[in-house]
């Protein structure tokens, strides 16, 4: 299936979804999460989900973090004037969120809070909302490629895909240019690409 195709075919697949079902999906992405021994870490990077388009919303795992005064949490800020995303620390939960022209969920953005220099930091984990991604690892978002931009920049150890789907067999035109997942969520499964 080419990204243009999978694109389509299960963003509408997944906006189909009763509140029953994606509620239900949901549940079981975190029950995932919690069934997988990942490393210790000191930070971590999640979303805010685009409610409209039924992406999981895994705000229940994180929220505990905020707690522990050793993790550093951050939170995507979409700079649509160089197509990048820069991670924002946000120190408490709720924090204020605003919605930017594409209807993407990010902090509202004001001096509080602290930009971070991407050369300066390792992010232990960033979890990637997305559409769906293959059996290789390869991923399929919005199609403007903030996220690849993104990981080509950031060091991290972990880049986990949250899909309310399993992974299909390939995307067929994938290239070296889209940075892979290590690892995968979905209501079914964890799973840890080579």
């Amino acid at each position: 299936m080419t990204k243009q195709d999978a694109r389509y075919f299960y963003l509408n697949k997944r906006k189909k979804l009763s509140n029953y079902e994606f509620n239900l999906l949901n549940d079981k992405i975190i029950h995932q999460y919690y069934q997988f021994n990942f490393n210790p870490f000191h930070s971590i990077m999640s979303y805010a989900p685009i409610l409209k388009n039924n992406e999981p919303n895994i705000q229940s795992i994180i929220t505990p973090f905020f707690n522990q005064v050793s993790i550093k949490i951050f939170y995507p800020y979409t700079d649509l004037n160089l197509n990048s995303i820069i991670p924002i620390q946000v120190h408490q939960y709720p924090f204020e969120i605003i919605e930017n022209k594409w209807g993407i969920q990010e902090p509202k953005f004001h001096d509080s809070l602290k930009m971070i220099n991407l050369n300066e930091i390792l992010i232990s984990f960033i979890f990637v909302p997305l559409i769906i991604a293959d059996k290789n690892g390869n991923r399929i978002g919005y199609g403007k490629g903030f996220y690849d931009r993104f990981f080509s920049q950031v060091k991290t150890l972990y880049r986990i895909g949250i899909s309310i789907f399993e992974p299909i067999d390939v995307i067929e035109d994938a290239t070296e240019l889209d940075i892979k997942l290590t690892h995968c969520i979905t209501p079914e499964n964890c799973y840890e690409f080579k």
